[in-house]
């Protein structure tokens, strides 16, 4: 019990904050039209199709062709970082974590480097954190957001490209300062990776997936076309979705919903939310991370650009800001030789100073 409460909190606090709200607005029918399933289809969906890519080491592979072309910790550093950064725009923050620093640890070890793994591992969810903002499906906050506002998907990347550009220049300038020295490893002998039938069947439904952000084709069908390949054939797949986190977006949804029944509460919220949206999000993804944090603020403000940019730019300062950070700590943390003290300072102090430095871009801005 105690495990549980400590790695699903965020959804244990969701699920207290719907239960009180419960006393105010009683519970009726109409706590369906709260819940945002189109939301949940979808996030379902990719998770299952991401799932699926993991399995077959897809993803893996192509990180390893990747490695395997750098000369030097520079160009390694800037490989490793970029995998994370560009792969989450498609496949999450979180997904690209998980994938990707276990690898990078890997690889820094055989390479003798073992001093620039904190490192390595901080910038990587620093900048998958920044890389998965560009698009809807990227992260669930981003994706929830989308479908709130019923955005354009040009619309919504125009919106988050200046944290791109800005992302894309700090990832270099922390790839140029990092020392430049010789590697000199090799990867254990194994087969490489050939598509197979699984793999064809997955790409055509991240094909229909992609096509359902883009709202050209139903969220629902491409639900249906994932729950029946996966339970019929992949049920080892359905497994790995994350039910936790589809759980904590209802229970958000039924907090929001009857909070928005409440006139005091909701003109508070409104007034409090109206004009501060980057910096309310921001600041309230800082103590209960960027996805409540959105769900929470849009049911006040239909200023989605500013809503949008502050969560995102928000996954960075704390620890607890993006739940992706937290994957990072947790797979650092149970390496051999992890210094999870010094990791946990190094992590807060370049996740503020990017922070700070965004926010200072957007001020210019």
């Amino acid at each position: 019990m105690v495990k549980f409460l400590k790695n699903e909190i965020v959804f244990v606090v969701a699920t207290i904050c719907a239960l009180i709200s419960m006393f105010f607005v009683p519970p009726s029918l109409d706590y369906f039209s709260y819940i945002d399933f189109n939301t949940i289809c979808l996030l379902f969906s990719l998770m299952f199709i991401v799932a699926g890519f993991s399995k077959i080491g897809a993803m893996t592979s192509l990180a390893k062709f990747l490695i395997k072309k750098a000369s030097s910790t520079r160009t390694l550093v800037f490989v490793l970082l970029a995998m994370c950064f560009f792969s989450s725009m498609v496949i999450t923050n979180d997904v690209a974590l998980i994938t990707f620093v276990p690898l990078a640890i890997s690889v820094l070890k055989m390479c003798k480097k073992e001093k620039l793994i904190i490192y390595v591992v901080v910038l990587q969810s620093i900048f998958a954190n920044l890389g998965s903002s560009l698009t809807p499906m990227g992260n669930p906050q981003n994706l929830y957001l989308y479908n709130f506002y019923e955005l354009d998907f040009i619309n919504f990347i125009l919106i988050t490209l200046p944290i791109i550009i800005i992302s894309f220049l700090l990832m270099v300038l922390s790839s140029v300062i990092t020392k430049k020295e010789k590697l000199d490893f090799e990867f254990e002998k194994e087969d490489g990776f050939k598509p197979c039938l699984d793999f064809y069947i997955f790409l055509a439904l991240a094909f229909v997936a992609i096509l359902a952000v883009l709202k050209v084709f139903n969220n629902f069908l491409v639900l249906g076309f994932c729950l029946l390949y996966g339970l019929v054939f992949k049920r080892e797949i359905v497994k790995k979705v994350d039910y936790m986190l589809l759980l904590t977006f209802c229970s958000f949804f039924i907090f929001v919903g009857n909070i928005e029944k409440i006139e005091f509460i909701r003109q508070v919220f409104s007034s409090l939310v109206s004009g501060r949206e980057f910096l309310v999000s921001i600041v309230l993804s800082q103590f209960i991370s960027n996805v409540p944090a959105s769900i929470m603020l849009s049911g006040f403000t239909n200023n989605f650009e500013s809503l949008i940019l502050g969560v995102n730019v928000g996954g960075l300062g704390s620890l607890v800001a993006s739940l992706a950070s937290l994957i990072s700590f947790k797979i650092y943390s149970q390496a051999e030789g992890a210094n999870s003290k010094k990791y946990l300072l190094t992590f807060t102090l370049y996740s503020i100073g990017f922070l700070a430095v965004i926010c200072l871009f957007f001020k210019i801005l």
